[in-house]
């Protein structure tokens, strides 16, 4: 084998080492960034922010619309925005 071609069998493998490696995050959880409120009977909270986390615990940026659904344990518990209709 010509020692050009020998040459550039070598180089292969080493480019493919230095290529990066692309991973991508995940979601693993969703945390409030809000302190906790105390809201009375009748009264609207301020705004709840919640935010996306990986593992590691590093803020994650959906790229597509996330659904959260908030469940009260209160029997006449609701969730209004300071817009709804009572």
């Amino acid at each position: 084998m010509p020692a050009g071609i020998y040459r550039k069998f070598l180089l292969i493998p080493l480019f493919l080492l230095t290529l990066p490696i692309v991973s991508y995050a995940q979601v693993s959880k969703i945390v409030f960034t809000t302190e906790p409120q105390t809201v009375k009977p009748g009264e609207i909270s301020g705004t709840i922010t919640v935010q996306l986390q990986d593992s590691a615990g590093s803020s994650y940026k959906a790229t597509e619309t996330v659904d959260v659904e908030f469940l009260s344990s209160s029997a006449s518990g609701e969730f209004l925005s300071p817009s709804s209709e009572n």
